[in-house]
């Protein structure tokens, strides 16, 4: 067995970084948006501060997957 939650090589395996949440959500965002009368980036902004919480190798945040599509 080997302890990999440190390894750089996996650091994103477990949540969304922002780039795979504007591939994958993008569209939903933008109906969000349009429902909060605010705007797309204001969304991702406000979507980011309250989901997008941990780090493993200190470069690359991640959103809990949970949380983020429960917000969904």
């Amino acid at each position: 067995m080997e302890d990999i939650s440190l390894d750089s090589e996996f650091s994103t395996m477990a949540g969304f970084t922002q780039e795979e949440v504007k591939t994958w959500f993008d569209e939903r965002i933008g109906e969000i948006a349009l429902e909060t009368s605010m705007s797309r980036e204001e969304t991702y902004e406000k979507i980011r501060r309250y989901y997008n919480g941990y780090t493993w190798d200190l470069k690359q945040h991640l959103y809990n997957p949970f949380s983020l599509l429960s917000f969904f």
